[in-house]
């Protein structure tokens, strides 16, 4: 309910920008340091004080900060270094905190990802010092918001951060970049605005348009489906053969369709995406079969996603487009990358080119024969490890929940 005694409500993000101008900006070290940066970003703040760990045998927060201060191109005025032993006490951490801010007038608080000691030592530094102006910020990942609070703890402004608004030079790399990560290849990169190559999304519009009825059931045409699993195995059809099997009047060059590369329903798949979201207005950025390029010391781990998607609040779906098999194993790694890659707001998605019900169960799969026990295990794999699994017919539906 709208708290219609707060005069201090503020509307529009330039009315926040301007009130907050000159503010210290305090963070708190986390894993998801895009919560950090767009703040930072989209309010201008230059002045910094980042709250970190120093001797964390689990979290790499040097790491984290080192990303973070490069992506930004500044370091921080002041880093505020914590041992474990320090995080929990709260007077001693206050004690520091006011220290640093006890010459600055306006502080802006961060509290996004702060562990419980930090949040209530900046909550009791409020509390302490009225003659302050301090406002308390948290970005709402599921709804897309920036929270901010007044010194008294009244809300005096939600709204959404979108970043297509406030930061369009934010994109996959810089999301990635934020996580420790580097982009060592795009196949056949592609821009957003220019996807497909001549003819390309002609072809795919009319295999699409036969692979699900034209009855609005959006039931998948099984024939089609089995002969296209079938183009994947290597003494089958080819994939040019199953089209025309079922599209025989087609005019294509199948020979430039993602090259000689035998799994072409795998990227038929990841077609069927692009065409749906390549000109989603909230979409700030796609990239498709990204090979990414994380350095640890002297130890180096890569990993690739067939789709991932960068919505408007910064958020990564990493969309793994399966037309055959998938063991437990990659269905866990496709799980860990999404969230190494884009904090615990990621979502790893497994694309299956069958139809399943809402529920995800595996027994909702109508198809029996043999050559579907591919896809049925790839699903039982995803399931295992929860991923979220969307039926080919289901994307539009999906993506709209997400973006």
């Amino acid at each position: 309910m709208k708290n219609l005694n707060n005069r201090n409500e503020i509307n529009t993000m330039e009315e926040l920008k301007q009130k907050v101008s000159n503010a210290t900006y305090v963070i708190q070290s986390t894993l998801n340091q895009a919560v950090n940066y767009i703040p930072a970003k989209i309010l201008g703040f230059t002045d910094i004080v980042n709250i970190t760990i120093t001797d964390s045998l689990r979290f790499g927060n040097a790491k984290w900060d080192k990303n973070l201060y490069d992506l930004l191109g500044f370091k921080p005025k002041v880093e505020l270094t914590l041992t474990q032993n320090e995080l929990n006490d709260i007077k001693r951490i206050k004690d520091k905190l006011i220290k640093i801010i006890e010459d600055k007038s306006k502080i802006f608080w961060n509290i996004t990802g702060g562990q419980r000691p930090l949040v209530m030592a900046v909550y009791q530094i409020i509390s302490e010092t009225p003659n302050k102006e301090h406002f308390v910020c948290y970005l709402e990942g599921n709804k897309g918001q920036m929270i901010v609070s007044d010194k008294n703890f009244q809300k005096i402004f939600a709204k959404d951060y979108s970043l297509l608004e406030y930061d369009k030079t934010f994109n996959i790399e810089t999301a990635l970049k934020l996580m420790g990560f580097q982009i060592k290849s795009v196949k056949g990169e592609r821009e957003k605005d220019n996807f497909f190559k001549i003819n390309e999304e002609e072809f795919i519009q009319k295999v699409s348009e036969k692979y699900f009825a034209n009855d609005g059931s959006n039931e998948i045409n099984k024939d089609f489906l089995l002969d296209l699993i079938e183009s994947n195995g290597k003494d089958a059809i080819t994939f040019e053969e199953a089209v025309k099997k079922h599209l025989p009047t087609i005019d294509f060059d199948f020979s430039k369709y993602h090259g000689e590369n035998r799994s072409k329903f795998g990227y038929l798949l990841e077609d069927f995406v692009v065409c749906k979201i390549k000109n989603n207005k909230d979409i700030l950025d796609f990239k498709t079969s990204v090979k990414i390029d994380f350095k640890d010391g002297a130890n180096s781990a890569i990993d690739e996603f067939d789709i991932l998607i960068l919505n408007k609040f910064g958020q990564l779906l990493n969309i793994e487009c399966k037309s055959g098999g998938m063991t437990g194993d990659v269905a866990k790694s496709t799980k860990y990358s999404t969230y190494a890659a884009s904090g615990v707001y990621g979502l790893p998605i497994l694309l299956s080119p069958i139809s399943i019900s809402d529920k995800n169960e595996i027994d909702t799969i109508k198809y029996s024969e043999e050559s579907f026990k591919n896809i049925k295990k790839a699903v039982n794999s995803a399931n295992n490890a929860t991923l979220k699994i969307w039926g080919i017919d289901k994307i539009a539906e999906n993506l709209e929940k997400y973006l």
